[in-house]
Formats: structure tokens, C-alpha cells, sequence
């Protein structure tokens, strides 16, 4: 089991090989390669392949691993499935370079401005549409439980933010192509406990997290035990449900408000400590659960 961090604010403050040695400096042993960031979403747009393959030898050589990618954000229901769509084909561009850098899960949002067309039919042509190219690839997709936020009366209007309808969202799909993604901050922000959110997906694959912490009214994106989130239940909860993955923080916020050159390594420091404590307390659950089966 390795811990990982999501690599996108890294890159995006201190360019490709300082941040790929902080990141291992830190005491991570992989990263989340997200494409969300304009620095990463950049290498998308011209020689993708060759970027891939550079990355790829950074990480090589510093001794890091890429365990999953995030697709790029942007595509929208005015936008066409279609490869000669710019929003669709860098979805397309992120999972050959994910491929490339070894990476065996990408995470990719649902597309949520669907109305008035009914999201789940929508959305289940969106990852049909798709299924093909990660398949080709060898890749997994991982669904995220999502929200949708109201700045005017600041309340998160969830997106799959029910266990049940992840699941039975799932079950439509009727593909082992696709997985869950668990993001513990917003199923909180969702008024479901994540310990919650993971123990309602019962068979639903679990493919795929996004650790991280809040205050119950922000999507504040802190490392673990810096909010109010109960992480003893929420490894009790992974341990029941077998899962067998990484662990992986998705801390960009965090990150990016200690972004200078003498900040962001400690900060890097401090969410590897979390992580690993992590890591730790996870594998004690999964032997003493095993010895009692």
C-alpha cells in the first residue's frame, strides 16, 4: 500500500523535477496526476506523448510512481462526444498520457450543467461514450461523488452523493471498466458521514480516493486530522469493504495556501506524516480483521 498526493500544486509552484523531488522528499511514494492544474494541462496540448514519456523518466528517476490520474475538468453538456471536440479529445489526451506514466485508474467528473436534460441518462452516454478508449488502454474509470455549489445560499447540492445512487449508477453501467472514487470532503459537505458514503457501496467497486479534511462547511481540501472528519471510522469502513488500494490525498487548497519555495516541502512533510499515520493504522485494522474472519 503506498501513500500518494495529488500532484497538480506541486507541479503548478515548483515545475516538473522540483516538485517530483519534493513530493519524495516528503516521504510520498507516488502521486495522483491531476490535469486539472494549468501547468499539467498544458502538456496536454502539444506533444502529449512526448510530455508523457518526460514525465514519466522525472518520476523514474526521482523514484516516484503515478497510481492515478484525474481527467481534465471543462467538459460540458454544449460540448459534443466526439474526438474532434477540444473538451472531449484532451479527456481522450489525459488517458493515453495517464497509460504512459503507468497509472491504472483516472478519474473522470460526471458532467453536471445537464439541465434540462435528466443527469443520469446523460451521464451514462457521457461514460459509455468512453468506455472504449480506457478499455483499449487498460485503464479504469473512477466515478467521483460530486456536488454542486450555490454561491448565493452557499449550500452543496450533492452529485452522486448518496452511496445508493453511486451504486445503482453503477449497475447501470453494467461495465467493470468503472469504479468508484470515494472524495471523503465531499461526502461530508453532502450531510453523509464518508464512514458513511463507503460502507453504503456495499459490492460497488472502490477504485480510487481522495482523502482529505474539512470543516463540515467548506470544501477545504485540508490533510487528514486537520478538520472535523472521524478517520477511525472511515478505516474501519475501508477495512470492511476489503479495500485493497492506495492511499491518496487530494490537498491542493492546503498545498496551494503554502505555496512558496520554503513553505510547500513542509507542508508536503506535514501531509506525509498524516498519510502514513494513515497507511499505518489501515494495515493494523486489515491484519487483526483478517485473523478474526
Amino acid at each position: 500500500m503506498k501513500i500518494a498526493v495529488d500532484f497538480c500544486q506541486a507541479l503548478f509552484n515548483m515545475g516538473l523535477k522540483k516538485a517530483a523531488e519534493a513530493v519524495k522528499e516528503a516521504g510520498f511514494d507516488a502521486v495522483d496526476f491531476s490535469f486539472k492544474d494549468k501547468a499539467a494541462h498544458m502538456l496536454l496540448k502539444e506533444g502529449d506523448e512526448q510530455n508523457a514519456i518526460w514525465v514519466r523518466r522525472i518520476f523514474n528517476e526521482v523514484g516516484l510512481e503515478c497510481v492515478q490520474a484525474h481527467a481534465p475538468l471543462g467538459f460540458s453538456a454544449l460540448d459534443k462526444m466526439d474526438e474532434e471536440d477540444e473538451q472531449f479529445d484532451l479527456i481522450l489526451r489525459s488517458f493515453r498520457f495517464a497509460q504512459v506514466l503507468g497509472a491504472k485508474t483516472i478519474v473522470v467528473h460526471a458532467v453536471t450543467d445537464v439541465k434540462p436534460v435528466d443527469f443520469i441518462s446523460y451521464n451514462l452516454r457521457f461514460y459509455k461514450t468512453l468506455e472504449p478508449y480506457a478499455e483499449e488502454l487498460g485503464l479504469k474509470i473512477a466515478i467521483e461523488n460530486l456536488y454542486r455549489y450555490d454561491k448565493r445560499y452557499k449550500t452543496f447540492d450533492g452529485v452522486l452523493s448518496k452511496p445508493s445512487e453511486m451504486v445503482e449508477f453503477l449497475q447501470k453501467l453494467k461495465s467493470d471498466v468503472f469504479t468508484v472514487c470515494v472524495d471523503t470532503g465531499h461526502a461530508l459537505l453532502c450531510e453523509t458521514a464518508p464512514e458513511d458514503y463507503i460502507a453504503g457501496l456495499r459490492s460497488a467497486p472502490i477504485g480510487a480516493l481522495h482523502l482529505h479534511d474539512n470543516d463540515g462547511k467548506d470544501d477545504l481540501h485540508l490533510p487528514p486530522y486537520a478538520g472535523v472528519m472521524e478517520w477511525d471510522k472511515i478505516l474501519d469502513a475501508l477495512v470492511e469493504m476489503e479495500y485493497d488500494g492506495d492511499i491518496t490525498l487530494e490537498i491542493m487548497f492546503f498545498l496551494g495556501e503554502h505555496a512558496s519555495d520554503e513553505e510547500l516541502p513542509k507542508a508536503l512533510s506535514l501531509a506525509a506524516r498524516a498519510a502514513d499515520d494513515l497507511r499505518w493504522k489501515l494495515e493494523e485494522r486489515k491484519e487483526e480483521w483478517e485473523t478474526t474472519r
